[in-house]
């Protein structure tokens, strides 16, 4: 058996939806010790590759790359509103 590695290069398209803001981290309080900045959360919606969506067939640590370099790159977008789930 033969294995043949080729590097590739590919340009992907990704959509995504914001579906958590974030917030900085918040100091001291009386009745708190201060909580830790939460980074923004994304949902990785289409990755399109050569007019084709890849989304399946990727595994969940690609997504979760693929979501830390958007997150990296993010800058708050307007309609980007945070999931309140706690609602009642």
């Amino acid at each position: 058996m033969s294995t043949l590695n080729i590097e590739v290069n590919l340009d992907v398209e990704v959509e995504y939806t914001c579906i958590s803001k974030g917030r900085p981290e918040s100091g001291p309080t009386y009745s708190c010790g201060g909580q830790p900045a939460e980074p923004p959360e994304f949902q990785i919606d289409r990755v399109m590759c050569n007019g084709v969506d890849i989304l399946l067939a990727l595994s969940e640590d690609t997504l979760e790359l693929l979501r830390d370099h958007v997150a990296d790159d993010y800058d708050a977008e307007p309609d980007c509103e945070d999931r309140d789930d706690d609602d009642d």
